[in-house]
């Protein structure tokens, strides 16, 4: 046997295959804007639009759903079901986008009163949709539904808009609280005061 045979060296190890998107077969979701307020924007501007993203929400409504502004409900369900279903990272990743970005939009809650409505019913089934071991592995892990949903009641108890649309945000709250045992009334740390020591 001459140095350097690799016949006796053992089996290969086999490596996962390299997947690739085939061009033009990549999901086209929409495609969420960088800024959050809009071009030649004062400073005082800028800090308004950064608390509450209901600018960015209104850009996509007009620019992809202004004939039918539930469509980006249908677009977050559809998220949902290819990342759940079909555990595609992107999908995850896109859902978690917009579920935020309709929970941050405290100015939307008035306008778009019906389009709320629905989207609360739409988490209320996603939610029981995911598996317990999943949902705490993916979701909770990280606290983003915890904490934007936290930012989403905390819009509707401060807001004064629809009646109607509060109600069925905090029964939500309730069922959810009751449910999962998740805490709504307790401050985020990344909300909490900074306390300087002297």
């Amino acid at each position: 046997m001459q140095e350097g045979d690799s016949s006796h060296q053992g089996p290969k190890k086999m490596k996962l295959p390299k997947l690739e998107t085939v061009p033009g077969t990549a999901i086209n979701f929409t495609k969420i804007p960088k800024n959050k307020y809009p071009d030649n924007a004062t400073p005082q501007q800028i800090t308004a639009y950064s608390m509450d993203s209901s600018f960015m929400l209104e850009s996509i409504i007009q620019s992809d759903y202004s004939m039918n502004k539930n469509g980006i409900l249908g677009e977050i369900q559809f998220s949902f079901i290819c990342f759940l279903i079909g555990q595609v990272f992107d999908a995850f990743d896109q859902w978690k986008k917009l579920v935020h970005l309709l929970c941050s939009s405290e100015k939307a809650l008035n306008t778009y009163s019906d389009l709320y409505m629905n989207f609360i019913s739409m988490l209320h089934f996603q939610v029981h949709e995911i598996p317990e071991d999943f949902f705490v592995d993916i979701v909770s892990a990280n606290n983003f539904l915890t904490t934007t949903l936290q930012e989403f009641f905390s819009n509707l108890d401060c807001g004064n808009g629809d009646v109607k649309l509060r109600e069925k945000g905090l029964k939500f709250r309730d069922h959810l609280t009751r449910k999962f045992k998740w805490d709504f009334t307790t401050e985020p740390d990344d909300y909490a005061p900074v306390v300087f020591a002297e």
